[in-house]
């Protein structure tokens, strides 16, 4: 489903398209960019509820394909392989489950994918626990 063009979205889509880059940091929004643009930036912290809104859309979005994608990867019984988002053969500084950059203080996965590994870990502990309560046995 295509979201709607709002004017949070054509906003921060103008920001990055004048080289900036805006962050989502829990309810802090960090903008980084050309100090000669203030105007740009003023506009978005003052739509900043709106900024952050698309910022935690995009956010689900990017960690959404990426369960879906490593959730198969984890069998019924034994161990759980290292989840990956796409077939790379890179590594630092790019994520090992996608390939994509990663950003300064992340060592071996992106945030998405890190996230997305997380949720899927914590679903297949829940089944393993269901099945382990209903059968008894692991």
């Amino acid at each position: 489903m295509e979201r709607l063009a709002t004017h949070s979205t054509v906003l921060l889509e103008e920001a990055r398209a004048a080289g900036f880059t805006a962050r989502a940091e829990g309810e802090l929004l960090t903008v980084k960019g050309p100090t000669s643009l203030r105007d740009l930036v003023d506009r978005l912290l003052a739509d900043k509820a709106g900024v952050l809104a698309v910022l935690a859309e995009e956010g689900e979005a990017e960690v959404a394909w990426r369960v879906a994608v490593m959730a198969p990867q984890v069998t019924a019984t034994g161990t759980i392989p290292i989840l990956v988002a796409r077939p790379n053969a890179a590594g630092p500084p790019d994520c090992l489950g996608c390939g994509d950059p990663m950003e300064v203080g992340q060592r071996f996965k992106c945030r998405a994918c890190a996230e997305a590994a997380r949720r899927v870990v914590a679903a297949d502990e829940a089944e393993r626990s269901a099945r382990r309560a209903t059968t008894g046995r692991p």
